[in-house]
């Protein structure tokens, strides 16, 4: 509820505004990372976003898919990779998506996509459906905004993160 109250006063003022502000926080990495993160990301994540020290997109429209989540063709594969030095449980990220809002000024990427796990690292199924990931836009390797629309940045397009 408290959500439903903050978009109806932001609303009463412009409604480009409250959708800026809901679209992002309803569908993207601050509803995702209240339901599902580690209480770690949570501590980090959500008094950022809150604030306005971070802002959020949520990347699930694909050239190929449109917003139909079921069909997006964006995979993770959990595997084993350097990180800082040391061998870690990760994933690999190939995606490419358009079409987000806040795209160009966002600091942080819910990301949409199919996850498997081909060689059991996480001791269940190969196949582990569709999920989101947090991806500060600051990663290495994330790939070029472009866009099908004159003068904005929409599309971020990546294969191969770490």
């Amino acid at each position: 509820m408290p959500q439903s109250r903050v978009l109806q006063k932001l609303s009463g003022v412009s409604g480009i505004l409250a959708i800026t502000v809901g679209v992002p926080n309803s569908l993207g990495p601050a509803s995702c990372c209240n339901i599902t993160a580690l209480d770690e990301q949570k501590d980090h994540y959500l008094p950022r976003l809150a604030r306005g020290q971070e802002i959020p997109c949520f990347a699930l429209t694909s050239p190929e898919a449109g917003s139909d989540a079921g069909a997006i063709p964006d995979t993770g594969i959990v595997c084993m990779g350097e990180w800082q030095g040391q061998q870690v449980l990760g994933m690999r990220l190939t995606w490419n998506k358009r079409y987000i809002t806040l795209a160009p000024i966002a600091t942080v990427l819910g990301l949409a996509f199919k996850l498997s796990d081909p060689e059991k690292l996480l001791g269940g199924a190969e196949d582990l459906g569709i999920t989101c990931a947090l991806i500060p836009t600051t990663t290495p390797g994330r790939g070029n905004w472009s866009s099908p629309l004159p003068a904005e940045r929409t599309v971020p397009e990546r294969t191969d993160a770490r």
